[in-house]
């Protein structure tokens, strides 16, 4: 996968411009700032064309604390696979044998499990059979831990913006030519846009939704 820095020169050229290097990078200016823009609103343009791409797959290991309840989600996290959910065997605490959580909805957990987890923050209760969707950005596991169990589970993530020279796009690639190519033409998208060149802009973004993201990727990723 190109870095931040190649992926804007690659850019660059395409318009004939001047390339940036490793000094220059950071203190861009004109059309030289204006591509790099443009190669992170391609990034995010990719990622909305499919809400779960395979190659932004990600999976959180975690230890849970005794009588907590509720816990914050992983940095740029997008989407969570509730079903996914797992104590994991520990001879630490006892746990003899990976099992799965029964996902609960928000509103059941209020009705019927909310109040015993409250009055129980300090010693916690038993082992957690349940995992919700928490009031805000993160997840609840009920009855509230007695001991500090072992979590796994799986989610989907947001893009990070590029930032420094060797900066790549978030997430486990494995097609980081067939990405470049993607992000470099949305790139221009934006780029012919700033440059007021509409019918370039216009086969741009054709290239990039029909005849690249609408067809090569999901083939090539099978979606």
């Amino acid at each position: 996968m190109a870095n931040f820095l190649n992926l804007v020169n690659r850019v660059l050229r395409r318009l004939n411009e001047v390339e940036l290097t490793t000094d220059t990078f950071a203190n861009a200016r004109g059309i030289q700032a204006t591509a790099k823009d443009a190669v992170n609103s391609a990034v995010f343009d990719l990622n909305r064309q499919q809400f779960t791409w395979p190659f932004n797959a990600a999976q959180e290991n975690t230890t849970l604390v005794v009588g907590q309840v509720e816990y914050s989600n992983p940095l740029n996290l997008k989407t969570v696979e509730w079903n996914s959910f797992q104590i994991l065997k520990d001879a630490g605490t006892g746990i003899d044998e990976t099992y799965s959580l029964k996902y609960l909805d928000r509103d059941v957990y209020y009705n019927s499990f909310r109040n015993e987890d409250d009055d129980n923050t300090s010693a916690g209760l038993d082992k957690p059979v349940y995992v919700y969707r928490s009031h805000g950005t993160g997840f609840g596991i009920t009855p509230t831990p007695d001991k500090t169990y072992r979590l796994s589970f799986r989610y989907f993530l947001h893009p990070s913006e590029l930032v420094d020279v060797a900066d790549t796009p978030t997430g486990n690639i494995q097609y980081p030519n067939i990405l470049d190519f993607i992000i470099v033409e949305g790139a221009m998208y934006h780029l012919y846009l700033f440059k007021d060149n509409p019918e370039s802009a216009q086969l741009a973004m054709l290239n990039f939704q029909n005849g690249i993201v609408g067809r090569r990727m999901r083939r090539t990723y099978k979606i």
